[in-house]
């Protein structure tokens, strides 16, 4: 499986209607209208 960087799965979520809510560390914390999931994207 090839890999895909964190700023590459940023950039794909924004996309889909993703938007980031908050940034703790190197950690980007995603949300979307109408979903209860979020997303944790690692960034380093």
């Amino acid at each position: 499986m090839k890999q895909v960087s964190g700023k590459a799965f940023i950039r794909a979520a924004l996309d889909h209607g993703w938007v980031l809510d908050r940034i703790k560390g190197s950690h980007h914390i995603m949300s979307k209208e109408g979903e209860d999931a979020i997303l944790t994207i690692p960034v380093h």
